[in-house]
């Protein structure tokens, strides 16, 4: 995940319109309007914050909010903090917002927090955050930075179709209790919870 823009926080709706409008119709149909976390945080409460304070209308694509952040920390290192300045959506004031920081903390300890706040004139990064359909189909790719995910829509199951040519995640429902299918076997064999 990398910063794909270097905005001032005012201009971050206009980049985000812009982004979604670039992309292909097809990844456009793969993307669902859903409402995203923000809000103001104090700043004794920015560091551990994990609930949505407020959200926003239903949009197409946003950016993370210190509650993802927040709740994607472990060991005191989170995937979400890369070594760039990134504004998130909360602010501090109406002056100031919120942006993840992590590039203070491979220089020192004196900047030990994964967020500052600074003046919303300022240009950062932005990295967009979308949601997506949840029958989407992997197509390809193992999932790492060298070889990421293909992604196509996945067909509806229909009477007729076989279990196996389901994904894993979807439920089904058997002898009376709801099941949830965890894996496809190669032999052709399911496994379901």
């Amino acid at each position: 995940m990398f910063n794909l823009a270097n905005v001032n926080y005012s201009g971050i709706d206009e980049w985000l319109n812009n982004f979604y409008n670039l992309l292909t119709e097809e990844a456009q149909k793969l993307i669902i309007e859903k409402e995203y976390c923000t809000g103001t945080l104090k700043n004794e409460e920015v560091e551990t914050n994990k609930s949505c304070i407020s959200k926003t209308k239903k949009r197409k694509v946003y950016i993370l909010s210190n509650k993802e952040i927040n709740s994607s920390v472990e060991d005191g290192g989170s995937y979400l903090l890369t070594p760039t300045i990134s504004w998130t959506a909360n602010s501090l004031d109406s002056d100031n917002a919120w942006a993840s920081k992590d590039i203070y903390n491979m220089f020192t300890d004196l900047f030990s927090m994964r967020t500052a706040s600074f003046s919303k004139d300022y240009n950062f990064g932005i990295k967009p955050l979308i949601t997506s359909k949840g029958d989407i189909l992997i197509t390809s790719g193992d999932g790492s930075i060298d070889d990421p995910y293909s992604l196509d829509e996945s067909p509806k199951a229909k009477a007729g179709d076989y279990l196996n040519t389901r994904h894993t995640g979807e439920y089904i429902t058997y002898s009376g209790y709801t099941w949830r299918i965890i894996s496809t076997e190669t032999d052709g064999t399911i496994k379901v919870i």
